[in-house]
């Protein structure tokens, strides 16, 4: 499986999160809540606690444009999914999500629709992992 790296800024560091529930079994599990919502992850690196506010970077699969669901509201936000507004696409298809103070660099599949630059969405994602960057 192709996997992309999310490169995520918040004043110079990675994403802030805030640990919610952690199974440290095999797969070291954790569910997160961070400026683009609250979703599921596997931790990669030294076990985190409940509480634990980390600076992180996340790797997960492309995302596919056919999926996004556009202009969601505080209150219809999928769970799972990756919120935020996009800023810009690239050229090379990458899409710019800003979620609060974090920039997200997410890599999207598929033919991307009109209007995008400056909507609100939400962005279904898998096989999130997470890394802790302040280590």
């Amino acid at each position: 499986m192709r996997h992309t790296w999310w490169t995520l800024q918040h004043e110079g560091r990675g994403l802030r999160i805030e640990v919610r529930s952690v199974d440290v079994g095999s797969s070291q599990t954790v569910v997160v809540d961070s400026p683009a919502g609250r979703f599921g992850a596997t931790w990669r690196g030294p076990a985190p606690a409940v509480g634990d506010v980390v600076d992180v970077e996340i790797d997960c699969a492309p995302c596919r444009w056919a999926e996004v669901v556009i202009g969601t509201a505080a209150g219809e936000l999928p769970p799972g999914s990756l919120h935020g507004v996009i800023e810009r696409v690239e050229s090379d298809g990458v899409a710019v999500l800003r979620s609060g103070p974090a920039i997200t660099l997410l890599e999207m599949v598929g033919p991307q629709p009109d209007g995008m630059p400056g909507a609100r969405v939400a962005i279904p994602a898998s096989d999130i992992r997470l890394f802790p960057s302040n280590l």
